[in-house]
């Protein structure tokens, strides 16, 4: 298996894409899996803009509404986190995970899923503390306040993530863990990015949310960006598991970093390099999680930057999409806290042991329910548009209002229901028939040929892996 992990996207998905393919045509190895480390960038059309937190002046519709209306189809299979500079709107429709457009998943807030016999593990957003505490509150179109906090990492998806217990293969997050540059090579970073100096010394580089999940999670592999710099670092594990209770709400129980447990060497061009092509695979049991952690942050996605990193995982064969049965039990379990609301500060959570013991009651709920693991395959074909095409000039305005606010998305609504919980997700959303609705009425005040330059709203047809 090999897979292509990428950096922040900045909407630039065909420059990643034709990187992957010239690899594939210079070794003649083909890749995968496309996995995307936040600032994807899902716009599907310029009413997308009021809720996407860029300044003006960096608004632009980039690759994506090509992927989205099907003028273009993703070439592989395309995985994606969310970071900071997101269409956070659509992102909140598919809170759960689902496809954006066509091939390309969006693994939502928190997810693990299976590729194959690879168990990937994700979570969107960057820290901010005044905002880890608080529920899900932001409602679109987004106030200046909100089109931030929206994509702020919470309390209840770390908590979420904190109750999976298997091993991981691969990591993403958007942002880096806080103390990950002392596992690397600390001054050559500071020599790129002299201004990191002083949040290095301060332990304020990184989300401690992060430091959380990379100790205890400890996966294989951990890939990053948001900082817009390659960095890579190995971080050993303890052989046993710390007996600090865990502190979700200040990190106490976190390991500190001590020159004594540096792994060396820092940088071995046969484990992670960024002069290499290739990233080669940690080895471990199956059963067991990983004694050493491989971290990678990439760049951006802009010409010679190292924004692309190919791994190979020779132990592992593709296989298709599909929903990791533990964390499906963690979302279950979890379904009934899930902090929405105008309450800010989200309602204190049950101990971890009373949720432990509420995801082993989902577990057994789901053997009996969904017994057979080929149903829990991510399904194809259920790609659906809730917002409208892009087209040339503004979308009519009535559209445009419409597209601004919340949407209900038919994939959360199934999702939902496969796992027998309540769909809070954009419960009162904006439906497709009233964008038909309101086609109607601008069709009675424009003459057909006049509407049809103005676009429309069509279903992707022939659409393959979403």
């Amino acid at each position: 298996m090999r897979i292509a992990i990428v950096g922040c996207g900045h909407g630039a998905l065909d420059t990643i894409y034709e990187t992957v393919q010239q690899s594939e045509a210079e070794t003649g190895i083909p890749v995968d899996l496309v996995l995307i480390s936040g600032d994807f960038q899902a716009v599907r059309n310029t009413s997308d803009f009021r809720n996407l937190a860029v300044p003006p002046k960096y608004r632009h519709l980039g690759d994506f509404n090509k992927y989205y209306s099907g003028a273009k189809k993703a070439p592989y299979l395309t995985l994606f986190i969310g970071g900071n500079h997101e269409s956070s709107a659509y992102m909140w429709e598919l809170y759960h995970g689902g496809w954006a457009a066509p091939n390309i998943y969006y693994l939502g807030w928190a997810n693990v899923l299976r590729f194959g016999d690879l168990r990937i593990g994700g979570t969107s957003g960057i820290w901010n503390p005044g905002n880890y505490v608080k529920s899900h509150y932001e409602v679109a179109p987004y106030d200046s306040n909100q089109l931030r906090s929206i994509y702020h990492t919470r309390m209840f998806e770390v908590a979420q993530l904190t109750l999976y217990n298997k091993p991981l293969d691969l990591f993403l997050s958007h942002e880096w863990p806080r103390d990950i540059a002392l596992y690397g090579d600390l001054e050559a970073l500071k020599r790129k990015k002299p201004f990191f100096r002083e949040d290095i010394l301060s332990g304020k580089l990184g989300s401690p949310a992060m430091q959380h999940l990379l100790h205890h999670l400890r996966p294989s592999y951990w890939f990053a960006a948001h900082l817009h710099v390659g960095f890579p670092a190995l971080v050993p594990h303890a052989s046993t598991p710390s007996k600090k209770p865990v502190d979700l709400r200040h990190f106490k129980h976190t390991p500190q970093f001590t020159h004594a447990t540096r792994t060396k060497p820092v940088l071995d061009p046969s484990t992670v390099s960024l002069d290499s092509a290739r990233v080669t695979p940690a080895t471990r049991p199956d059963a067991t999680h990983a004694r050493v952690t491989r971290f990678l942050a990439l760049d951006k996605c802009l010409a010679r930057r190292h924004f692309i990193q190919f791994l190979d995982l020779p132990n592992h064969t593709p296989g298709p999409l599909s929903y990791d049965r533990d964390w499906l039990a963690i979302v279950r379990a979890t379904a009934l806290y899930l902090p929405l609301g105008p309450e800010i500060i989200a309602p204190p959570l049950p101990s971890l042991d009373d949720l432990a013991a509420k995801v082993a009651d989902a577990r057994v709920w789901l053997d009996e329910h969904i017994p057979d693991d080929t149903a829990l395959q991510v399904p194809v074909g259920t790609f659906e548009m809730t917002g409208p095409l892009h087209v040339h000039g503004d979308p009519p305005g009535e559209w445009r209002e419409l597209a601004w606010k919340p949407q209900r998305n038919p994939q959360t609504d199934a999702f939902c229901a496969m796992l027998g919980i309540e769909c809070k997700i954009n419960q009162d959303g904006i439906m497709r028939d009233e964008y038909q609705r309101a086609n109607e009425r601008l069709v009675e005040r424009m003459s057909p040929a006049g509407f049809t330059d103005r676009g429309d709203f069509r279903r992707t047809e022939g659409a393959v892996g979403g």
